[in-house]
């Protein structure tokens, strides 16, 4: 199955690493949470979600160990504390940075799934890849996705 992995994404966004990069080749991502009040990204970012904020402090290391986030992408530049990044190696967190706002890498974040997903389907048989692929891509209608990319043929059995 393809999966979209850290390394993937930082490639795709010419995105810079600040720690752990060596971690990002095996490294599945699941989706995207943009957030900077940290009990806010405490209770919703799910595990494997990409962690867009502008918060490089240790209290953020704490929340990405926490939620099991994919990785940390501190947007506009913004900063990493030192402390922050000595915490981020020591727990296996991986930080990346890009000078493009929050918004534009989630939006470039969705292309990227879509292309993945369609990769997905193209090298996978249609009994499995819906179910897996496109679930772990972030979709949610499956069937508009499949019409969408051009299987105006299938017939709307997911297998589970």
């Amino acid at each position: 199955m393809i999966q979209l992995t850290v390394k993937d994404f930082s490639e795709k966004l010419n995105l810079k690493y600040l720690c752990n990069e060596q971690k990002s080749e095996n490294r599945q991502i699941n989706g995207c949470y943009c957030g900077d009040l940290l009990s806010w990204v405490m209770s919703r970012a799910k595990e494997d979600n990409i962690w867009l904020t502008v918060m490089g402090n240790i209290n953020s290391i704490g929340v990405a160990v926490l939620t099991d986030v994919a990785c940390i992408v501190l947007t506009e530049n913004a900063p990493l504390d030192d402390n922050a990044k000595e915490k981020a190696t020591e727990n296996g967190v991986i930080i990346l940075t890009t000078d493009k706002t929050s918004y534009s890498v989630k939006d470039i974040s969705s292309e990227t799934k879509h292309e993945y997903a369609v990769k997905a389907y193209k090298t996978e048989s249609k009994e499995n890849h819906y179910s897996k692929s496109f679930a772990s891509a972030g979709f949610t209608t499956l069937v508009d996705t499949a019409l969408k990319y051009g299987d105006a043929n299938y017939d709307g059995k997911i297998n589970m």
